[in-house]
């Protein structure tokens, strides 16, 4: 691939005159009131959107497209497997029902600027509560449902919501999570006291009556009140919503988002990186409480008059069943998981049994964000869905976070000359987003050359605005700090290769030094997964007396297929070279420990080996409140330590 091929024309053009790029772009949204400027840059370095605009994003979503007539048209599928419930909500229904629960949220004081936090399941309720905060005004924090009661207690205190709404029980296939206990202790533990709390009683699964005074029916407080039927315009540096990171990076930070340069953004992305118009359908199957949640569950698809399905169930439910009859069922066109999602499918199926089972036509393109996909899955998936559905089929890998809002990298699918997708890169980096890769002074590096991925401000209209009450300047603190003001720092690893396409190797803090030698985490794991049933790897530095660190591998195969320490070694020093060598292998009979969003806890695991080569096994380490399922850590730390035993004796011996 020698020339310059139309992503990367496109690309420069944003990047060279963000202005007229964007602005075309802006002229598609329905405004109040036009902005003066589309982009201002003060002599200080920051940075303006759409300055003196007035929008309001649930217009947008809703009166926007009903006038376009779209008002009979599904806006929202849901399909909850582990209830045996399912639902289709037209465009109309959803702004019904939007404004009545905004006339009930008005009726309790609720106002443009204030915060009302979200911590429910996967339920339509839960999007028209986001829509209807967007309606009246009022900011948005969503909570992932069934997080421990002190990580619900930091949010409450760091955006003091004036409600709190919540559902009487998260439902999961083999579990039952009641809410109520879980919000009532967090406020107890909180210096801030919502208003109100407002439960949504699920059928079977309701919580006790009578319900204390401070705890409101949500049917009840929202037929009762008069509707809003007119939405409150917002300025284009109005807050949206603030988000909560996940907590694998340190201490969670309010990301918050402006609502006009995400709605322009997101809508350029969902037309052109996944090629969807009015009248497609998105199955996202993430979760409204991570960022692909607010920006590929709800608000893309709805910004441009598509269907979006909103999935209640786990993968992989039923050997994988129910992801592929979803598919079929709603015509889907572009499916968007987790990499660890299809590590589930694959052990749960590795026959693909299920998915060739369905009629799977309607399917465009799989869509990969989270954490870094391993060439070997991304391979598998992209033969076994093109020989099922089509030649036009891809998989595609793109790259973003909490902080990008909308990827940052990936290949753009409306273009007719689109480059093909190179399994175990993220691809090139999507319009504005000036990407650059830089060593530990900030200086950019030579093509095909790992260092740190860093930004080139002003960032484009999707990224954080700022951090919540940002009174610390944590904002400088965690992004810009670095590299003296220059770059914003992503704080992951990566590279560019001669085609332009970005190949995310791992954070920052998961780079080896190895005898000197720079390793990427990354590297080592993608040679490991291609070795047959291995379902999943994790890779960390191992303390070393001579080499400073060494990789130690944790792997996951399927039953009785475990590979040999001397089989994936080998492997290892053949496709990354000898220095690669690695220190060790633990095979665990349990997942790797993730978060609720599908990341491979590493700095958990790297905690659990360096404690067990310090002598201090038993020493407490920080487990995020993300986590997943804490049970597997057991099973982690046991094997490390017997590792590190087996280890010392070998060199006893010696």
């Amino acid at each position: 691939m020698s020339s310059m091929y139309s992503q990367q024309r496109i690309h420069g053009q944003s990047i060279a005159d963000p202005e007229k790029f964007w602005g075309s772009i802006a002229e598609t949204i329905h405004w109040h009131k036009k902005p003066k400027s589309v982009l201002d840059v003060a002599a200080d370095g920051s940075w303006t959107w759409f300055k003196d605009g007035e929008f309001n994003m649930a217009y947008e979503l809703l009166e926007a497209n009903i006038a376009k007539g779209l008002g009979e048209s599904v806006a929202i599928y849901w399909d909850s497997p582990v209830t045996s419930q399912k639902r289709r909500i037209t465009y109309s229904e959803l702004l019904r029902d939007v404004q009545q629960f905004a006339g009930a949220m008005s009726a309790q004081g609720v106002r443009k600027g204030d915060v009302v936090m979200i911590y429910m399941p996967m339920v339509p309720e839960a999007l028209v509560a986001m829509c209807a905060c967007a309606y009246i005004g009022a900011v948005h924090s969503v909570v992932f449902g069934g997080f421990a009661s002190s990580e619900l207690a930091k949010r409450i205190d760091s955006a003091t919501p004036k409600l709190l709404l919540t559902a009487s029980a998260g439902i999961e296939e083999k579990r039952v999570t009641p809410y109520l206990p879980l919000v009532q202790k967090g406020i107890q533990s909180a210096k801030h006291k919502p208003k109100a709390i407002v439960i949504l009683q699920r059928k079977g699964h309701e919580a006790k009556t009578p319900l204390p005074a401070d705890v409101l029916e949500w049917d009840e407080f929202a037929q009762n009140a008069k509707p809003v039927t007119s939405p409150t315009p917002t300025k284009s540096q109005d807050i949206l919503y603030t988000l909560y990171t996940s907590g694998t990076t340190g201490a969670p930070k309010g990301v918050s988002r402006f609502s006009a340069g995400y709605a322009a953004q997101l809508r350029y992305q969902i037309q052109h990186l996944m090629n969807m118009k009015a009248g497609s359908t998105m199955a996202c199957l993430s979760d409204i409480g991570w960022v692909v949640g607010h920006s590929f569950i709800f608000y893309a698809p709805l910004l441009i008059g598509a269907s979006t399905v909103l999935f209640e169930g786990k993968l992989p439910m039923r050997g994988g069943a129910e992801v592929w009859r979803v598919c079929e069922e709603y015509n889907v066109d572009v499916l968007f998981c987790a990499p660890t999602a299809l590590r589930a499918l694959r052990a749960g199926d590795p026959e693909s049994k299920q998915l060739k089972s369905r009629n799977l036509n309607s399917l465009k393109s799989l869509m990969l964000a989270g954490e870094r996909s391993e060439p070997s899955i991304v391979i598998h998936y992209s033969d076994v869905l093109k020989a099922h559905v089509g030649s036009h089929f891809e998989c595609i890998d793109n790259y973003w976070s909490s902080e990008s809002g909308s990827p940052i990298t990936g290949v753009l699918q409306s273009l007719k000359d689109k480059p093909v997708p190179k399994p175990g890169s993220a691809g090139p980096p999507t319009p504005g987003f000036d990407l650059h890769i830089v060593d530990d002074d900030g200086k950019e590096v030579p093509q095909g050359t790992s260092g740190n991925i860093v930004l080139k401000t002003p960032l484009p209209p999707s990224m954080l605005s700022e951090l919540w009450r940002d009174s610390e300047g944590r904002f400088q603190k965690s992004y810009m700090k670095r590299f003296g003001g220059k770059w914003f720092d992503t704080g992951d690893a990566g590279l560019i290769d001669e085609d332009g396409f970005v190949h995310i190797m791992a954070r920052s803090d998961d780079i080896i030094n190895v005898a000197a030698h720079r390793l990427s985490t990354g590297a080592f794991e993608a040679v490991i997964t291609s070795i047959p049933g291995v379902n999943e790897c994790c890779v960390v530095g191992m303390p070393d007396s001579l080499k400073g660190h060494v990789p130690l591998a944790f792997v996951v195969a399927a039953k009785g297929k475990a590979p040999s320490f001397e089989q994936v070694n080998k492997l290892v020093r053949e496709e990354i070279g000898n220095i690669a060598s690695l220190g060790g292998m633990v095979v665990l009979d349990t997942p790797l420990p993730k978060t609720r969003s599908g990341k491979t806890l590493r700095r958990v695991v790297r905690a659990y080996v360096e404690n067990a080569a310090e002598g201090q096994p038993n020493k407490v380490v920080d487990v995020p409140a993300t986590i997943e399922d804490a049970s597997v850590l057991d099973n982690v730390k046991t094997q490390v330590q017997r590792f590190m035993e087996t280890r010392a004796k070998s060199k006893a011996k010696l």
